[in-house]
């Protein structure tokens, strides 16, 4: 898992009934401190039972919606992880980026709503989180050199690959138009 918010240490309470679990082994990366408002948030490593607290480097410590810990590679090729939860917040900067407060608030509730779906598929599928990986930076490429075409791409080749996956996961049709009848 990966959280800015796990610096508090009363929310560390859930990846404790997490880790008792026989058949699970978790690792929790969070910065040495988050900045807000308000002061800075030391970590707070009160309630650590069963698992890890990784204290990475993070940049841009403070920006909510834009952060980053600069050796979570290094430290994924050593751990092999089956499984990586990280906060939705790639998904919130992209549909921040575009000024649409209604895509913002899609995006939310998309993301919740999926979130069990996306990860069966992370583990039943092989390479799936590799290639969600590529086009999350494909799309941010596209973003960084501010060409809109090549994001937009990216992001409906992504959206197109992960309904088809799920299609077949129902048992449905992966093509659209033999279901409207054309």
């Amino acid at each position: 898992m990966v959280s800015k918010a796990l610096v508090v240490g009363e929310y560390q309470r859930k990846l404790e009934a997490m880790a008792a679990y026989d058949d699970v082994k978790l690792v929790c990366v969070v910065p040495h401190s988050w900045k807000t408002e308000g002061g800075e948030l030391k970590l707070e490593a009160s309630h650590t039972r069963g698992y890890r607290l990784a204290v990475q480097p993070i940049r841009f410590n403070g920006n909510f919606h834009l952060f980053h810990f600069p050796t979570l590679g290094r430290l994924f090729r050593a751990l092999k992880p089956d499984l990586v939860h990280v906060d939705e917040e790639f998904h919130r900067i992209v549909a921040e980026a575009t000024g649409n407060s209604v895509l913002v608030a899609l995006m939310d509730n998309l993301s919740s709503r999926t979130l069990r779906a996306r990860l069966w598929r992370g583990v039943m599928e092989r390479g799936a989180l590799d290639r969600t990986k590529q086009w999350h930076r494909a799309i941010l490429e596209g973003l960084e050199a501010r060409d809109p075409e090549v994001a937009t791409a990216a992001d409906l080749m992504h959206l197109a690959e992960g309904e088809a996956w799920l299609r077949r996961a129902l048992g449905l049709s992966t093509n659209r138009n033999a279901e409207d009848g054309a």
